[in-house]
């Protein structure tokens, strides 16, 4: 996942989401293709609850928003990207480049 479909990923949450999260939820990242509330800890969330930081869920929001490209990268740093991921990326490449791309020349 790039930062700018994390980005409108994160964008398209709704409130009520964001208030999980607020509550002691979790944002979990899954197979590298879609953002899922769990209430909790999961080895691959991005994002969870801390007593510091934001007092509501607009700013939240905003600040996880603003925080986007940080938080994908510092997550990818320890968390590589899932077999299902891979594929998803794979599957992309290859229907905009064509096979053909992809197999040696004859020789």
């Amino acid at each position: 996942m790039n930062e700018q479909q994390f980005t409108i990923l994160l964008e398209e949450l709704e409130d009520a989401d964001w208030q999980s999260i607020m509550d002691g939820g979790s944002l979990l990242m899954i197979d590298d293709q879609q953002l899922e509330i769990d209430p909790a800890d999961a080895p691959n969330a991005i994002l969870g609850a801390s007593g510091q930081g934001p007092s509501d869920s607009l700013a939240l929001k905003n600040e996880t928003i603003v925080q986007a490209a940080t938080l994908l990268a510092n997550y990818y740093l320890t968390h590589p990207l899932p077999l299902n991921g891979f594929n998803h990326q794979a599957e992309l490449i290859i229907e905009k480049f064509g096979a053909k791309v992809f197999v040696p020349k004859p020789g």
